[in-house]
């Protein structure tokens, strides 16, 4: 149950017409303005844009912060139940998606277990789905599907769209596979990098359950990655330059990406760092990235 603050405030925050007439404090003004702006990137990064929710479906905490898994809760009545399980899936609230799930006909669930995004990647939701079925049986799974490696492909997935709790469950489900898990680990930070979600990558560098997969060199000499340093020296193939300078920033900004990109660049000799430094102040046209990316790489060069 809300208390009269945060009822008070959330008045406030669903009528404008209401906060010009009376006379709010600058302090309340400002976290007023911090949760619209919360609502709107949680709406996009777990795409709700195109919805039809309104403003009062999405809530504050006791401290006025804007509550992600309350507001979930409260958007059931305003979604349809194959939309209500996506979002459940995404925001890896398995309690609420197994309770919609249930009430499901079986074509909403066979919508969902056979549901692909983007040149036939598997997604979160559709991952779910399929745990769900298999587990309660009340589902036939199509022989082509494997779930395996659809958690392995849902956790890459999520890491492109910043689904940091669904990237972190979907990897619970195969970390049996230490050498894969490790690896996979290494890849999403890149990918949550590449798309910018850098709280991903912060999230999988700092949480205990991926501590070990940044200690194994191994892990980080799979050449299977997002992009590709060892064509430096001919200045083509598969290198994203913007990917690199972003996570030589991230060096320069904390220590734990430090140690990841200091691990991840450890193939690297003198001349090869110099390489690089040509390669960024060559590729990288603003300046400002190619300057904190630079000081990124003298700070690796010091470790």
């Amino acid at each position: 149950m809300l208390s009269l603050l945060q009822i008070s405030f959330l008045r406030f925050a669903h009528d404008n017409d209401l906060l010009a007439q009376l006379p709010v404090p600058a302090f309340m003004r400002q976290k007023l303005d911090v949760f619209l702006k919360d609502v709107t990137k949680f709406q996009q990064v777990y795409e709700l844009e195109d919805k039809d929710v309104p403003l009062n479906a999405f809530t504050v905490n006791f401290t006025l912060k804007f509550d992600p898994v309350a507001s979930i809760k409260q958007l059931r009545k305003h979604l349809p139940p194959v939309e209500y399980f996506a979002l459940c899936a995404k925001y890896a609230l398995a309690d609420d998606a197994r309770d919609v799930w249930l009430k499901m006909t079986q074509l909403e669930r066979s919508v969902l277990v056979c549901r692909t995004y983007f040149n036939l990647q598997v997604s979160p939701v559709q991952a779910e789905a399929m745990y769900l079925a298999g587990e309660l049986g009340n589902l036939e799974m199509p022989q082509h599907l494997d779930p395996f490696w659809n958690y392995v492909c849902a956790s890459l997935y999520s890491a492109k769209k910043g689904w940091q709790y669904a990237l972190e469950r979907n990897f619970d489900r195969f970390s049996h596979q230490r050498q894969l898990y490790s690896e996979k680990a290494i890849e999403c930070c890149l990918y949550a990098v590449k798309y910018g979600h850098i709280h991903v990558f912060m999230h999988i560098i700092t949480s205990p359950k991926f501590t070990m997969s940044f200690l194994k060199p191994e892990s980080f000499n799979n050449p299977c990655r997002n992009f590709s340093l060892l064509e430096i020296s001919t200045q083509v193939g598969t290198i994203d330059e913007i990917l690199l300078a972003n996570l030589l920033c991230l060096a320069l900004d904390n220590q734990r990406a430090r140690e990841f990109v200091h691990n991840l660049l450890d193939w690297c000799l003198d001349d090869e760092y110099e390489k690089l430094r040509d390669f960024i102040a060559e590729r990288v046209e603003d300046d400002t990235l190619r300057h904190r990316a630079l000081s990124g790489l003298d700070i690796l060069l010091s470790l």
